[in-house]
This record gives C-alpha cells, structure tokens and sequence, in this order.
C-alpha cells in the first residue's frame, strides 16, 4: 500500500484549512444577516427582515437565531401560523429548551384553538425561564381559552405581581370580573390601572 507523499498529505491539509475558514465564515456571515435582521424587524420591515433571515439559514442551517426570527416573521408580520410553526420546531430540534420558542409555539397552540397543547408548551418554557409577567399572562389566556376562569383570575394577578405596570393584564382582569358581573372588582382594576397610568 502506497503512503500519500508529503506535498499530498500538504495539499489536503490546506484544504482541510480552506474548508474551515470558509464554514468559519459563512457561520459569522449567518449572524451578521441575522443581526441585520433584527434591526430590520424592530423597524417595521417585515419583507426585509424574512430576506435577511432566509439569506442566514441558507448560508448556516444550524443557527437557531435565524430560524426563531423568521418564524417571528411568519408568525407576526405574514400571519403564516403554520410556517412559523415549523421554524420554532426546527429551533426546538437544535436547541430543545429555549423558552423563547416554546413561548412562541404556545402562543400559535392557544390561537389554533388547542389549550392543552398550549399549556404542556407553556409549562416547559416556565421551566427554563425566569417567572415574567408575559409567561403568566399568556397561561391565564390559555385558562380562559380552556374554560377555567378561577386560574385565569389567578394567572393574570401573578402577572401584575411579576410586573405591576404590565397593562394588558389589568384590561383582562377588568373584562373577566365585566363578564363575571363583577363590577366593583372590574372598576377596582380599572382604578388600579389608572393609578399607574393616568392616561389610560
């Protein structure tokens, strides 16, 4: 068995060497099209954004920074659920616990109409994330989605202890003790809300 001469064993030692610079640089070239991404989303370009964030997934497949935004992109900017649910699971397979993603995916589940799916989604974001008041609220839309209002009541009282100034849990609350014909816990609420923000 012939041994590869020197100026071989070089040869593919230096391609070895370009192979890795190239992968190198097409995983910062990923990023940068993600960061400009972001930018691009913050800013309201929603077209923009999905180009830059498809351009990194084409150049980096295994970043998941890229296909959580553009399923942001679907979910939010297109209103593609469906598409935006199959990027958060691709995020899930490369990264298996990122809240954020298991946020989203519950998000889409209530939305479609599927509270237990929602919770189990929900549920494990809570496991990896720090208690918020976004988290809590999204649980108690899932409670009212499923019927229960007495952990809705709860959720959305958890939320404005996460995050007293969190107002979307205030206009809840006020419209479950409304429907419940509660109307001098609602005008409470109300009250309280106010007593943050005089302008709302």
């Amino acid at each position: 068995m012939m041994r590869p001469t020197r100026a071989v064993l070089l040869t593919i030692a230096a391609l070895l060497l370009a192979a890795g610079i190239s992968c190198d640089r097409q995983t910062l070239d990923a990023r940068r099209f993600v960061n400009r991404g972001v930018e691009a989303l913050e800013r309201g370009q929603g077209d923009v954004a999905y180009d830059f964030f498809t351009q990194a997934i084409a150049l980096d497949k295994t970043n998941p920074a890229a296909h959580y935004h553009l399923g942001l992109v679907y979910a939010y900017e297109r209103q593609q659920p469906e598409r935006a649910k199959a990027c958060f699971e691709e995020v899930l397979r490369l990264a298996p616990t990122d809240s954020d993603t298991l946020y989203q995916l519950g998000v889409l589940a209530r939305k479609a109409g599927k509270p237990k799916q929602a919770r189990d989604y929900l549920a494990r974001a809570a496991k990896s994330a720090k208690a918020s008041a976004q988290l809590a609220y999204e649980l108690a839309l899932v409670d009212e989605a499923a019927g229960d209002l007495g952990l809705m009541d709860k959720g959305l009282r958890d939320a404005i202890r996460y995050d007293p100034a969190f107002e979307p849990a205030y206009y809840e609350l006020a419209n479950l003790y409304t429907k419940l014909n509660e109307h001098e816990r609602a005008l409470a609420v109300i009250n309280e809300a106010m007593q943050l923000d005089p302008d709302l």
